[in-house]
């Protein structure tokens, strides 16, 4: 009897392990994407930046 007890409660815990683990993969993976899309972001905004400072340019060699 006590051994069918301390092999469920091993099994209980094993699961609430396994779902923590999963869980924090899962989340870990998120962040990493968040971080890639504001990577891509930022890339365009440097883009961005660099083209109006480009315009700004043309702009006071025409004037």
């Amino acid at each position: 009897m006590e051994l069918i007890v301390v092999f469920s409660f091993v099994g209980i815990v094993s699961t609430i392990g396994l779902a923590v683990g999963a869980y924090a993969i899962k989340r870990d993976f998120r962040l990493k994407e968040k971080k890639v899309e504001l990577e891509k972001e930022k890339v365009r905004l440097e883009q961005l930046k660099v083209q109006l400072a480009l315009k700004k340019d043309e702009h006071h060699e025409k004037a």
